[in-house]
């Protein structure tokens, strides 16, 4: 039986190994140019919390990377064993991120950004809810690798969005790579299993969802009236903001 599933485990090594890679290289090139040269050159001057973000989330890409070349190496006993710091790295990378999500708003709305600083709160928090499940049920699901590593990837895929939208080629299509990342996961299960896993089919209609959702939803009144009242709850608003 443990023959069996770690040989289940390695086999489709390689396309987990190249996603990772991709999700590495767009937030190291779009956070790259945007904060770390800035900051770097002292152009930028990032909080605390904003840099223990920034590490949680590349961290975070790392681990993945690291974790899918184990597992092609059929290192499965060394992944599993690392496999607890990713639990870490997500309860971190949430509780950094609701952070400056809040913190970031709330600075928009006293400054006068209104629905533009709305809008982008929701998001986050959109995003953020997704990288939550996705990370949540893919840790309760690890003896089963089909669905966990899909879901690791898709608890991933759920944070490009603000990745590549900082990079220059990539900045107006946050939609098309969004559907180029769940495609190329739909393809690979196609080729692999002559069908689309459950976690792929639910999941990347999850990304998709709230890529073409989050805006129309940011624009209504009742999220306009909803975020600063939320802001305010948290007391991150001066009184009258």
């Amino acid at each position: 039986m443990q023959s069996s599933s770690r040989a289940s485990i390695g086999r489709p090594g390689g396309f987990f190994v190249v996603s990772a890679a991709v999700a590495l290289a767009l937030p190291a090139i779009g956070f790259g140019r945007s904060f770390v040269v800035p900051w770097s050159r002292g152009q930028l001057t990032p909080s605390p919390l904003l840099v223990a973000h920034a590490v949680a989330f590349f961290a975070w890409v790392v681990l993945l990377l690291v974790q899918a070349l184990l597992v092609r190496g059929r290192r499965v006993d060394l992944h599993r064993r690392l496999g607890w710091a990713g639990v870490g790295l997500a309860v971190l990378m949430l509780g950094t991120g609701l952070a400056v999500a809040f913190g970031s708003t709330a600075r928009g709305l006293a400054e006068g950004g209104g629905p533009a600083a709305s809008g982008f709160l929701l998001r986050l928090l959109l995003e953020l809810g997704l990288f939550a499940a996705f990370a949540g049920v893919g840790i309760a699901l690890r003896r089963r690798p089909e669905a966990h590593r899909r879901l690791m990837l898709l608890a991933t895929m759920s944070l490009m969005a603000a990745a590549s939208a900082r990079v220059p080629l990539l900045v107006d299509w946050p939609i098309a790579v969004m559907l180029v990342l769940v495609g190329s996961l739909a393809v690979f299960d196609l080729a692999d299993r002559r069908r689309v896993h459950a976690a792929t089919l639910w999941g990347g209609a999850a990304l998709m969802s709230v890529q073409l959702a989050w805006q129309p939803l940011s624009e209504t009144r009742t999220w306009q009236a909803t975020a600063p009242w939320l802001l305010g709850a948290l007391e991150l608003l001066p009184r009258g903001g």
